[in-house]
């Protein structure tokens, strides 16, 4: 069986914005998710995500300057919660970086060990299982 890639056909994202975001607030975005050869019936995902507070961004690696916060989100489908994540919105870079991801199976953690700012270098991600608990 080979992998099909999945795209999102259709976004409804006017509440971030692109902005940083707020701190203690809620957004919820919608995507719509299909294959690449895929025209119609997409497959609705939820996005709700719950902001916490500023903090200085060096506390996730010391070579980060700015702020960073951290957004708490679980993606549905159907209704059905399919993962939690844990993403951090770095405010000098204009990114966010994935940190965790809980699926009903498996739970993984990045750690990000380097950084350059001007995109010559993107950051290296290793993942590793922090915990076999479900959601």
């Amino acid at each position: 069986m080979a992998f099909i890639p999945f795209v999102v056909h259709d976004s409804d994202n006017d509440q971030f914005a692109f902005d940083a975001p707020k701190e203690d607030t809620r957004y919820t975005t919608t995507f719509k998710i299909g294959t690449t050869v895929q025209i119609a019936n997409f497959r609705t995902t939820v996005s709700r995500c719950h902001s916490g507070h500023y903090y200085p961004a060096s506390q996730i690696n010391a070579v980060l300057t700015g702020k960073a916060i951290d957004l708490d989100c679980e993606d549905t489908k159907d209704g059905i919660i399919q993962n939690k994540t844990r993403r951090t919105y770095l405010t000098e870079y204009g990114i966010g970086l994935s940190r965790s991801l809980a699926t009903s199976t498996a739970k993984f953690d990045w750690t990000n060990s380097d950084f350059e700012k001007d995109g010559e270098k993107a950051p290296a991600r290793f993942g590793k299982p922090a915990s076999d608990k479900p959601i």
